[in-house]
C-alpha cells in the first residue's frame, strides 16, 4: 500500500483561505461528549469532500473543526474498500482490509493501528455528530485515508478536500496557491466541435473529452479566482485561426488547448504528451509546468514535452501549449479518458500546472 502522498497545507491555510461556508452552532451540528453523555453545539465548517475527484457520497457533509477535516467514517472507510463494524459495548469502530486494521474508539486522541497505539493529529478523534435527525460517526479524513492506503490534500480556495485512492494514480506533492489571479486571463480551447469530431473511437467522439476536461479545467481555474475565456462552449465548428483570434483579442496570458490522441496502428500506447511551438521559451517553460503536475495526478505515462507547428500555438500571441491528454486508440486508455473522475484529475493537473506558471510572473 505504499503510494506516493499529498502534503496537506498548513492549518493556518485552512482557516486563512476557507470561504465563509460557516456551519456552527447556528448550522445545527452537534458532537457527542463521551463522558458527559450529551450532544453539544460546535463551531465548524462544512467542506466539499471528493474522492478521486467525485463528490463522496455520505449523510452529513464533511466538516472542519479545530483545524482538522472529519468525514463520515463508515462512507469513507467503505469507498476506500473496508470492512466497518461497530462495537457497541466499547463504542469504538473498527475497520479492516487485507493488510490493516483500525480501531477508533469514540472521543479518544488514539487510535490503535494493527494493535499499535497511534496519537491522533492535534488529539482530534472520531465522535458522533448530528444534525437533525440524522446522525453518524464522523473521524479525522487524512488520518484514516492514509491508513486505508489512500492520500489527501486541502484545496483551500474551494474549500474541499481531496482524497486519491490507492487505485488512483499519484499526486504533486502540494497544490500551488495562486498569487494574484485577478491579473491573469487563460483561454482554453477544446479542440475540434461540430463537424470536426477529432479521432473516434468505440463511439467516441474525440471533440467531447476535449470538452468535457475543458470544461471540468475552466471550472478548476474560475474557483481559484482566474479569469478564463474559451473558444468554445459546446459542440460548435470553430476555425483554428479564429481560435487564436479569440485569445489574441481577450489579451490572454497563456492560452491551453485539450485533445486527445490516437496510434491508429499500435493499440497498446499510451501516454501523456504537451506540446508547444518550437522557438517559443515561454511556451516550452508552460509545457514543463503542465506536464508533470497532468502525469502525476492522473498517473498517466509521461511521455514527454514536444514540438510541433500547430496553428494554435504558432499563431497565438501569448505562451501557448497544446496538451494530448491519452491516446483514444488504446482500449484502457479511453476508459479513463471517458471517467468524469479521470476528467477531473486531468483539469486539476493542467490546472496546477498553469498556476505555477503564472506564479513565476508575478
Amino acid at each position: 500500500m505504499k503510494r506516493s502522498l499529498f502534503v496537506l497545507l498548513a492549518a493556518v491555510l485552512l482557516t486563512a483561505l476557507l470561504p465563509a461556508r460557516t456551519a456552527g452552532s447556528g448550522g445545527g451540528f452537534e458532537f457527542y461528549d463521551e463522558t458527559r453523555r450529551t450532544f453539544s453545539p460546535v463551531s465548524c465548517r462544512e467542506v466539499t469532500v471528493l474522492l478521486d475527484g467525485t463528490e463522496l457520497a455520505s449523510p452529513l457533509p464533511g466538516l472542519l473543526t479545530g483545524g482538522r477535516v472529519l468525514v463520515p467514517l463508515r462512507a469513507l472507510a467503505e469507498a476506500l474498500g473496508a470492512e466497518v463494524v461497530w462495537d457497541g459495548a466499547q463504542r469504538r469502530a473498527i475497520l479492516s482490509t487485507a493488510d490493516t486494521t483500525l480501531i477508533l474508539p469514540l472521543g479518544s486522541p488514539t487510535a490503535l493501528v494493527n494493535g499499535r497505539s497511534v496519537s491522533l493529529p492535534d488529539g482530534i478523534g472520531a465522535s458522533i455528530v448530528r444534525r437533525g435527525g440524522v446522525s453518524c460517526t464522523m473521524a479525522p479524513l487524512r488520518f484514516v485515508a492514509e491508513q486505508l492506503g489512500a492520500a489527501a490534500a486541502w484545496d483551500g480556495a474551494t474549500s474541499s478536500a481531496w482524497i486519491a485512492s490507492a487505485e488512483s494514480a499519484a499526486a504533486p506533492e502540494d497544490f500551488a496557491l495562486p498569487r494574484s489571479p485577478g491579473r491573469f486571463t487563460i483561454a482554453i480551447d477544446p479542440g475540434h466541435g461540430g463537424s470536426a469530431t477529432g479521432a473516434s473511437y468505440q463511439g467516441v467522439a474525440e471533440k467531447e473529452i476535449n470538452l468535457a476536461v475543458a470544461l471540468l479545467l475552466r471550472q478548476r481555474l474560475e474557483a481559484l479566482g482566474y479569469r478564463v475565456i474559451m473558444t468554445r462552449q459546446d459542440d460548435r465548428d470553430v476555425g483554428l485561426y479564429e481560435r487564436c483570434a479569440i485569445a489574441n483579442t481577450a489579451g490572454a496570458d497563456i492560452f491551453i488547448s485539450v485533445h486527445a490522441n490516437a496510434a491508429v496502428n499500435n493499440s497498446a500506447f499510451q501516454g501523456l504528451y504537451t506540446y508547444h511551438y518550437p522557438t517559443s521559451v515561454r511556451g516550452s517553460e508552460l509545457a514543463r509546468t503542465i506536464q508533470g503536475p497532468a502525469c502525476a495526478l492522473t498517473g498517466a505515462i509521461d511521455r514527454g514535452i514536444a514540438l510541433d507547428n500547430f496553428v494554435v500555438v504558432r499563431e497565438t500571441a501569448m505562451p501557448a501549449v497544446l496538451v494530448e491528454t491519452g491516446f483514444m486508440s488504446s482500449p484502457q486508455e479511453l476508459s479513463r479518458l471517458t471517467d468524469p473522475a479521470y476528467q477531473n484529475c486531468l483539469a486539476w493537473g493542467i490546472a496546477e500546472g498553469a498556476v505555477r506558471y503564472l506564479n513565476t510572473l508575478t
